[in-house]
């Protein structure tokens, strides 16, 4: 609601304005100054009509690496309470119990679980791996529920760039693709190839990228617009005094994104 009530107001804004200058030949002379408000006015929308997203944006890969904690460590006390030992299939089937929620997924998966089992760990003794933690589960583009994965193409870095995994010893973490990251095993000679795995980012994850960039100039912009509006406004003002008549659209139109840019941090 916010975005439609801000996208009125801004129209109302240039309506007046446009109507003001058409009755008034004379006003444009203050031509720059409307123009500096419709700028500053154009930046704080653009912010408003993704901005809903972009908490989200940041919070989903949070949201998946503690999800996939969880389910590592439902694995771990399903071992504890079979002499030991992993899963031989069927991981997500067996560690219902073990999972405070029932389902535990990827928020990116697209309806599918998300994760995958590391094939070189199943049914294996997870003590043994206590010296040099292995790979226990993993983000994957494969669609079922107990995926078990041995290669890097069947992994998905679903969160820009990064993707998010868990080790036989309980820890979870997030792996970059493009920068440096602690070795990680699939088995005790076998080093993981982070370089290898696809970027399964979505279109609409990029559209969010963008998002957070016009929300982080979007203020400034708005402030410069603001400050260099209202020094038009003063310097027009007192060199044609017929112009007063328009001091106060553009007055009105300042206070009104003063106070936009002051909202949208609260609500957006």
């Amino acid at each position: 609601m916010l975005d439609i009530f801000v996208g009125a107001v801004f129209f109302t804004l240039v309506v007046v304005a446009w109507v003001t200058l058409r009755k008034n030949p004379e006003a444009k002379h203050g031509f720059w100054s409307y123009s500096a408000c419709w700028v500053g006015g154009f930046w704080v929308l653009l912010a408003v009509i993704g901005g809903a997203g972009y908490p989200r944006y940041r919070s989903v890969a949070t949201a998946c690496l503690s999800s996939i904690k969880q389910n590592s460590l439902a694995l771990i006390m399903y071992a504890g309470d079979h002499d030991d030992r992993l899963p031989l299939a069927a991981w997500t089937d067996r560690t219902f119990p073990y999972r405070k929620y029932d389902e535990l997924r990827c928020p990116r998966a697209n309806g599918s679980w998300g994760y995958g089992m590391n094939g070189r760990v199943i049914n294996s003794p997870i003590s043994k791996w206590d010296d040099a933690p292995l790979l226990l589960l993993a983000e994957t583009s494969l669609p079922g529920a107990n995926e078990v994965v041995s290669k890097e193409d069947e992994l998905a870095a679903r969160h820009f760039g990064t993707m998010n995994i868990a080790l036989t010893d309980g820890s979870a973490k997030r792996l970059s693709l493009s920068k440096p990251n602690d070795p990680v095993r699939w088995e005790p000679n076998r080093e993981l190839k982070v370089t290898e795995i696809p970027d399964r980012t979505s279109p609409d994850d990029h559209f969010q990228v963008w998002v957070q960039g016009v929300r982080d100039v979007q203020v400034y912009v708005a402030a410069v617009t603001m400050v260099t509006a209202i020094l038009c406004s003063v310097v027009g003002l007192f060199r044609a005094p017929a112009h007063r008549r328009g001091f106060w659209l553009q007055a009105v139109m300042i206070m009104a994104l003063v106070l936009l840019t002051i909202l949208l941090p609260v609500y957006a």
